[in-house]
Order: C-alpha cells, then sequence, then structure tokens
C-alpha cells in the first residue's frame, strides 16, 4: 500500500448508494424518480401540475393566458403575394382585403412558400415577416424584412386563428 492514500473501503459502491438513496427526495437534496424515471411534478414547483398549466422560471406552475388554445379551428387562409419590385431591397409591403375572417383578436401567422427552383433563395432570405393593421372583416397588411436584399416577388402562405 502506498503512504498518504486512504485504505480501500469494503462494499464502497453499496455504501454509497445507499446514501444517495437516503438523499433522494430529502427535501433540498436529489430528487426522487417515479417508476418511469422522470421527477414526479410535485417536486418540480409549487401549484398544481396539469395539461393547461406550465411550469415558470420562478418554479411556480401557472395557468396559460391569453392567445388561441390547442384545437382552436383556423378562421381562414390566404396566399399573398408580396412584390419587392425590380431593384435590390430590404423591404416590401402590402394590403391584404377581402378577407372576411379577419377579427379584431385574429392571431395571423405568415410563412413564405418557396415557388419551383426557389426553395434554397427562400430559405437564404430569411424572410421576417409581420401582420399589422387589422381592418375587421376585410384584412390586413403584411410588410416583409430580409437582411439579404431581394427582387421580385415571393408568395407568403397567411394563417389565422
Amino acid at each position: 500500500m502506498i503512504q498518504g492514500l486512504p485504505r480501500p473501503v469494503a462494499n464502497f459502491a453499496e455504501q454509497v448508494k445507499s446514501v444517495i438513496a437516503g438523499l433522494r427526495g430529502a427535501s433540498g437534496w436529489l430528487a426522487g424518480l417515479d417508476a418511469g424515471g422522470k421527477v414526479p411534478t410535485g417536486q418540480l414547483g409549487t401549484g398544481t401540475a396539469s395539461s393547461s398549466t406550465y411550469l415558470r422560471g420562478d418554479r411556480t406552475w401557472a395557468t396559460v393566458s391569453g392567445g388561441p388554445t390547442s384545437g382552436t379551428a383556423v378562421a381562414g387562409t390566404v396566399a399573398v403575394t408580396v412584390d419587392f419590385g425590380a431593384s435590390f431591397t430590404h423591404f416590401a409591403q402590402t394590403v391584404v382585403a377581402g378577407q372576411a375572417w379577419v377579427a379584431s383578436g385574429s392571431y395571423i401567422v405568415a410563412m413564405p412558400q418557396a415557388a419551383a427552383g426557389q426553395v434554397e433563395e427562400t430559405a437564404l432570405m430569411s424572410f421576417q415577416p409581420v401582420i399589422s393593421d387589422l381592418s375587421v372583416g376585410n384584412g390586413f397588411t403584411l410588410s416583409v424584412y430580409t437582411p439579404i436584399e431581394a427582387k421580385g416577388t415571393y408568395t407568403f402562405n397567411c394563417v389565422g386563428v
């Protein structure tokens, strides 16, 4: 045996496992695990965990508020063509009219649609669409910014709930 090194402890691994098992689930120590190997929700935070709550950064279960809920029906969709013009530019805007489904509380998402042969180009453009100026029972404004200058037309699928 080398001087200064501790002597081997009999059943060291079993003793460590026993200490860890004693700490698991103890307040302020290790979280216990359920039968599925996951930390039970009761050990994650205060409040009630359910399918309609989320765990906040302060370890409190809170109810989701605002916005559409799961299963919300799509109110309407429209394909909008945005024209960046013949010269390269970073910004284009168009007013979309004739959309009776638009309501004062509508949430509308715009996603670029790649035309045949434009898949890579559309992805590289990093389009940043913004919906504004909701007009109840009529439409909205679609503004699109791209950090890379664009020209020509691009189509955006706008989906509203």
